[in-house]
């Protein structure tokens, strides 16, 4: 068997690729005001790697994948930085919530709507007004409520993926992982009740 080092660096460095790949896709895609957010269903991935494998991997992830995107379209601008940090830090916020769900309950039901939540919290708004205030303060938005609005525009729309495609694949992927024993679970699917 691998080690889970390797393992760790092998689905940080796929799932970074797949993240950037898939937002240069729809990086073209531009919503609200100054060109700053883009249409990202992609940033499912980094939401289901984080959920799967952890803080490091998902910060990774995300935080790359992002990387990867911008700097093919807009190559090393300071106004990408807020990205990078807001994709690697929103993962690590959604893990939190993970590990919430796993240390006080039992349920899968709960364990996606924890899962569901953090991913809201982390990749969806922390990101939204991470991007919008860190391009306000290197002088890329002029005002508090331009960076307001961008914040806003993602929140919603990494909200909307969040709620409508991260949910069945974060459980496919999650059931295989458990099939396979590759993750461990205390979560069977009929509880739902605090440890």
């Amino acid at each position: 068997m691998k080690s889970k080092k390797t393992v760790e660096i092998a689905i940080s460095a796929i799932g970074a690729a797949l993240y950037g790949v898939g937002a240069l896709i729809t990086i073209s895609v531009v919503l609200g005001p100054l060109g700053i957010a883009t249409l990202r269903p992609a940033i499912v991935i980094p939401m289901a790697i984080a959920c799967l494998f952890g803080y490091k991997v998902g910060f990774i992830c995300g935080a790359l994948g992002n990387f990867l995107a911008d700097f093919i379209v807009y190559g090393l601008d300071p106004g990408e930085i807020p990205g990078i940090i807001a994709s690697g830090f929103g993962a690590v916020i959604t893990v939190l919530f993970v590990k919430i769900a796993e240390k006080r309950y039992k349920s899968e039901k709960t364990w996606l709507g924890f899962a569901i939540l953090g991913s809201n919290v982390g990749l969806a708004w922390f990101a939204g007004f991470a991007v919008g205030f860190g391009n306000q303060l290197i002088g890329y938005i002029p005002t508090a409520e331009i960076a307001i609005i961008v914040a806003i525009t993602i929140g919603i729309g990494n909200s909307i993926w969040a709620c409508t495609i991260f949910p069945p694949i974060v459980m496919i992927l999650r059931r295989y992982l458990i099939q396979t024993g590759f993750i461990k679970t205390t979560t069977p699917p009929e509880e739902d009740s605090p440890k």
